[in-house]
């Protein structure tokens, strides 16, 4: 009774295209009560909702990526890498990346194209004051939700390609009368702060540098 309900399953996930007959060996060494939880552990997860990274270069940003991905049961990310390759911290994921599909695409415009062709409705991540909040994202079809990398975020050439912008809710959304300081790196990022809202942005080398000077003077 037990073998014919597990080899029931198995020809049920073959026809949905998730195991093929390569898997059997694999799958007549689960109990049928591992094999049920591992089943109840995938329906939560979603195809529904896809994430994609551009050009996200440092290993410890792209496995924070995945880890979180998984941690909210997402099933698949798409990569596009930038200059450095796409080496995510295996001690960061903690193995997460392991159960998650992860598709490469050659550019943002591969990326994005293939996804609308599946259906996705292609969201933007951008600080711009005309974005649409996160929480104001429509999900009655599915979506892709694409974010940048550490310095530039996502580039012209995606902003042009997806279907919509949105922004993360920031910590205002929740308090007015916050005040918000950012820090930044390039100086050309400190406009962009500025516009989504930040009420003052600093740059750590800059103060660093001048109480340097001040040291010596």
């Amino acid at each position: 009774m037990v073998m014919d309900e597990k080899l029931a399953l198995f020809q049920a996930l073959i026809k949905q295209g998730i195991l093929d007959e390569e898997d059997r060996a694999y799958w007549d060494l689960l109990t049928l009560h591992r094999v049920k939880r591992l089943l109840d552990v995938l329906r939560c997860r979603t195809r529904h909702i896809v994430v994609g990274m551009e050009a996200v270069d440092d290993g410890h940003n792209q496995a924070a990526i995945l880890r979180s991905a998984d941690a909210f049961g997402v099933q698949e990310v798409a990569v596009v890498t930038g200059q450095a390759p796409f080496l995510p911290s295996e001690r960061v994921t903690q193995g997460a990346h392991k159960w998650l599909t992860i598709r490469k695409y050659p550019d943002i415009g591969a990326a994005m194209g293939a996804l609308r062709a599946r259906g996705y409705h292609i969201w933007a991540s951008r600080l711009d004051p005309n974005a649409i909040p996160l929480d104001a994202v429509d999900l009655s079809r599915p979506a892709a939700f694409f974010f940048g990398n550490e310095h530039e975020g996502l580039s012209e050439e995606a902003i042009r390609h997806a279907d919509n912008l949105f922004v993360t809710l920031t910590a205002r959304g929740l308090n007015p009368n916050l005040f918000i300081l950012a820090r930044y790196e390039e100086e050309k990022t400190e406009p962009k702060l500025l516009r989504a809202g930040a009420d003052k942005v600093v740059s750590p080398y800059i103060i660093g540098g001048t109480r340097m000077a001040m040291a010596v003077t």
